[in-house]
């Protein structure tokens, strides 16, 4: 078995990316690193907490200081997920036969 090179990527391969749409090693997720990151900081500031890697392990209050600071470096606005469904000022239709 050949050895690998130091610049292979652990974890990472070779793909578009479906964020920036650009060629280069992506994750799981199929992001780049650049992507990724903001994919990250956007489930924070959702506290979405079941999804983001770096609150594994928080404790509620540690959770709620992650986020103040991602919002404080990076602003309130999602940058790579679209904004959560129940935002965007839709209205509910009514059921049907409910008179």
């Amino acid at each position: 078995m050949p050895f690998e090179s130091a610049n292979d990527q652990f974890g990472m391969y070779e793909a578009e990316c479906v964020g920036c749409e650009s060629f280069g090693f992506v994750g799981d997720r199929g992001l780049c690193a650049a992507c990724s990151a903001m994919c990250e900081r956007d489930l924070i500031r959702r506290r979405d907490w079941e999804y983001a890697a770096s609150a594994y392990g928080l404790t509620a209050a540690q959770r709620d200081t992650l986020r103040r600071t991602v919002i404080r470096q990076f602003g309130e606005r999602n940058e790579l997920l679209s904004p959560e469904s129940g935002t965007t000022g839709a209205r509910k239709r009514p059921r049907r036969g409910s008179n």
